[in-house]
Order: C-alpha cells, then structure tokens, then sequence
C-alpha cells in the first residue's frame, strides 16, 4: 500500500518505521522542523501534506490535537482521494470535533497503548504492542480488510487489537 504518515513525532517515526519494515510504501508529510530532519535521516521522502495524500492510499493523522481539524478541514479534506482511508490515533478529534467529513472515504481509528519507542522496540524484537480499534465511517465496505493489514504491520496485531469506540478511547485517554 502506499501511505502517508503527516507528522514525524512520537507516534509518527515508529509507525512509519514498522509501515516500511512491514513492506508498504511510505512518506511523511511534515513541517520544517527537526522531525523532519529525522524523517530524511531516517530514508524516507518528506513532502508537503497536499502532495502527500493525492496518490496515497492510506493517510496517518500523527499531528497535535490543537493542529488537527485546521489541518484537516484546509488541507487534507479538500485534497484527500476517493476511497482513501484516514486514520486517527485516537479518538479525541472524532468525538468532539468531527465535522466536514468528506463521505466518499473510510475513516479508522487505530490508537496504540503505548508511546512511539515502545512501538518501536517492541516490532523490532518482534511483538508488538496492544492497541484499540475503530471504524468510524467505511465508504468502500472494506475498511475491516484495510483495519487488519494496517494493526498487522504496524505490530499491533502480536500485541492485541481492541474493539473499542473512538468515543470510549477518547474519554478513557483523557
């Protein structure tokens, strides 16, 4: 699959880290920062967030609460393909922000338990961590498919995926 990862921070280098590792196409999407200094250190291709999602198949929301819906409602919703699938880390902009949804794409919410380091050591030796899982919206009727090769990738399946509504992790993050 080809997927973008927006944002380079915590969530974002270990899952796109274990994304590549498990043999998907990966970008980043990022501001000028020093994340994105990582991100090329690290052998990936960082462009900007319009250019990203024209042709991925798969976006990762791995921004700030406060950056998200202005991310969203100006960059992303406007430039984001039919069919695609978005996918959230949690459920917090879904349950209380959560509007302008374009209705011809899926949108998952795969939101691990842990932080990005641990993702990360835990796929290298060969685990994974436990994460909660949601559909919030399945345009194409597939998004179960899609939901199962992403959390396999990313590791999350060794370490226990949890049905769990977006509104039930985000009260329980909080």
């Amino acid at each position: 699959m080809r997927i973008t990862v927006i944002g380079y921070g915590i969530q974002g280098r270990a899952q796109a880290l274990n994304l590549r590792d498990s043999g998907h196409e990966v970008i980043i999407a990022n501001r000028k920062d020093h994340y994105q200094e990582n991100a090329i250190n690290d052998g990936f291709e960082v462009v900007p967030i319009e250019k990203s999602i024209i042709d991925s198949e798969i976006v990762f929301l791995l921004i700030p609460d406060a950056v998200q819906d202005q991310v969203l409602q100006e960059i992303i919703f406007p430039n984001i393909q039919k069919d695609s699938t978005l996918v959230f880390a949690h459920g917090y902009w879904l349950t209380y922000e959560a509007k302008n949804i374009p209705k011809d794409i899926n949108v998952l919410m795969i939101a691990p338990r842990f932080p990005g380091e641990q993702i990360r050591q835990t796929y290298l030796m060969g685990g994974g961590v436990a994460a909660y899982v949601d559909i919030f919206q399945d345009f194409s009727n597939n998004s179960d498919e899609t939901l199962k090769v992403l959390t396999d990738a990313l590791g999350f399946s060794k370490g226990g995926v949890i049905q769990l509504s977006y509104k039930q992790e985000a009260e329980i993050d909080l």
